[in-house]
């Protein structure tokens, strides 16, 4: 790797260059998996969650599952004038570091905050209202 040393820190043995290739792939991996419990964790409220039945945890472990998916979904090239613009309009940075970020999801989930607390919809916009809630 462009001639710097490299040393491996590993319970593993190694014996031959490729294994010592191999447990660095594996451990790149690993850290993708700890980046997305953190991100988990610190942005989407996973980090003690209070509750005491393993059925309502594996019911919060989807919700948030699933509002991770649709996040990351919405990163992907499809939607990137939809993302800039959500950025620009409510997450503005200026540093050349900031536009460079490949996948910059703590800022777009810290924009679509903002944007849905000043324009929260409301749910006779959705949906139409029911006769009975007129007639109240």
């Amino acid at each position: 790797m462009k001639k710097k040393v490299w040393y491996l820190v590993t319970n593993e043995p190694v014996k031959k260059e490729d294994q010592a290739w191999d447990i660095v792939v594996a451990y790149k991996r690993r850290w993708q998996i700890e980046l997305s419990f953190r991100y988990g964790k610190c942005e989407l409220a996973m980090e003690s969650p209070r509750l005491w039945w393993f059925e309502n945890r594996l019911k919060l472990l989807g919700i948030v599952t699933l509002v991770y998916a649709f996040l990351l979904h919405l990163l992907s090239p499809t939607y990137s004038h939809l993302v800039s613009l959500v950025l620009q309009l409510k997450c503005h940075r200026t540093g050349k570091r900031c536009r460079d970020v490949i996948a910059p999801l703590y800022r777009w989930r810290w924009a679509i905050s903002r944007l849905w607390d000043d324009y929260h919809p409301t749910l006779g916009s959705l949906f139409p209202p029911q006769v009975v809630t007129i007639q109240v």
